[in-house]
């Protein structure tokens, strides 16, 4: 194997050993596995978000393309370059990704886009009774203020469903609006289109989580009784998610409006490279904060004194945990970010980030069925798993 070969390989290389090495951490991640393998939908729902938000943008760029009367570039470069060295070149552009994809796994799937707009419109027509599910769980836990979340959730839904048309018809809105006014009001209904998204996106991060959960304490849900479980804990669990909200759209979202109101132009995002790494430290050192929520009826000062407890217990077990998903993560990222190097805007470089997109998604399935096995195991509230 060349040295930039085995360069790549070496953090998955390191992430196995690590989980190897130390018992509860290979324990967790062979149950996860076994737990993959008896519920698909854990790496199949997560897969399908990524597919769908990636062809998306490929549609999107592709009908851009079009209207300008410009052709896909040529396939492949020629000749093709060193692909493992350019794998190893794109591995520091990877960390931040492969971070912000892991820590997802914990909080939320973190690109419901666009599958958001079908539930925003599902959502607002109260499918399968999940919206009043919602409702009666946010006024039950908060009475008067229930009702406002409610009704924020509503215009949030609403935004979803017309956040595609910014991007799709700029070119038609150009002709009637200034671009200063479609920019002003593309990005309030990004902002608050987000609010949905990733509610979303807590929601089915707490369908999979209750799924491993089920399965490590040997239980069987019907799936509309689970469904309507997850949204119910999800009462409990939008404290910790309006934070997470909050704060992202004060650090990342509210800088770009500002920059779009006083100069008319979008924003370079300079408070982003601040605000993402102090984002991803702040939900690291929450790790346990949102499982702790989902599966216990306690509040939210409560999940974090518990969760300053058991880092301080189990902390470099924890540590060890994320270091060894943290190291797949950057492989599989390091090899997409190369293959977009090479092939660029091509129908090729297309296809790889798809495929690339779908594999970190399904890895991250695994990652958070193991994630359950492991904190229940350490918390004492499962039952051994034997095959």
């Amino acid at each position: 194997m060349s040295l930039p070969l085995a360069w790549i390989f070496a953090p998955a290389a390191g992430a196995a050993l690590l989980a190897v090495l130390v018992g509860p951490v290979r324990r967790a991640y062979s149950n996860g596995w076994w737990c993959l393998m008896r519920h698909a939908s854990l790496w199949k729902i997560p897969a399908g978000f990524a597919f769908c938000y990636a062809l998306f943008h490929i549609a999107a760029d592709g009908l851009l393309r079009w209207r300008l009367e410009e052709r896909w570039p040529p396939g492949f470069t020629s000749p093709p370059p060193d692909l493992p060295a350019l794998a190893v070149e794109q591995m520091p552009a990877a960390l931040l990704p492969a971070a912000e994809m892991l820590v997802a796994n914990f909080n939320g799937l973190a690109a419901t886009f666009p599958v958001s707009v079908v539930f925003g419109g599902l959502f607002l027509c109260n499918w399968r009774g999940a919206s009043s599910e919602l409702r009666r769980a946010l006024t039950r836990r908060f009475g008067l203020r229930g009702w406002l979340l409610f009704s924020l959730l509503v215009l949030c839904a609403t935004c979803a469903l017309l956040k595609p048309l910014p991007l799709l018809l700029l070119p038609e809105f150009g002709k009637h609006f200034s671009l200063r006014d479609v920019l002003l009001v593309g990005t309030a209904i990004n902002a608050l289109a987000f609010v949905f998204e990733y509610l979303l996106g807590t929601c089915v991060q707490l369908l999979l989580l209750l799924t491993a959960y089920g399965w490590v304490r040997g239980l069987h849900f019907p799936r509309q009784r689970l469904l309507h479980f997850a949204v119910r804990r999800l009462g409990f669990v939008i404290k910790w998610a309006l934070v997470l909200i909050v704060a992202t759209l004060t650090f990342i979202h509210l800088p770009l409006f500002l920059e779009v109101v006083l100069t008319g132009v979008p924003a370079a995002l300079r408070v982003e490279l601040l605000a993402r790494p102090i984002l991803l430290l702040a939900m690291i050192l929450c790790v346990t904060v949102q499982i702790r929520l989902a599966l216990h009826n306690v509040s939210l000062r409560d999940a974090f004194v518990a969760n300053l407890h058991f880092l301080r217990h189990q902390g470099w077990l924890v540590g060890t945990f994320l270091l060894a998903a943290f190291g797949l993560l950057v492989t599989i990222k390091a090899v997409e970010f190369a293959g977009l190097a090479w092939l660029g805007g091509t129908m090729a470089g297309a296809a790889w980030t798809v495929a690339l997109q779908i594999l970190a998604s399904a890895a991250g399935g695994w990652i958070l069925a193991a994630w359950v096995c492991f904190y229940t195991s350490l918390e004492g509230a499962s039952r051994e798993v034997v095959f």
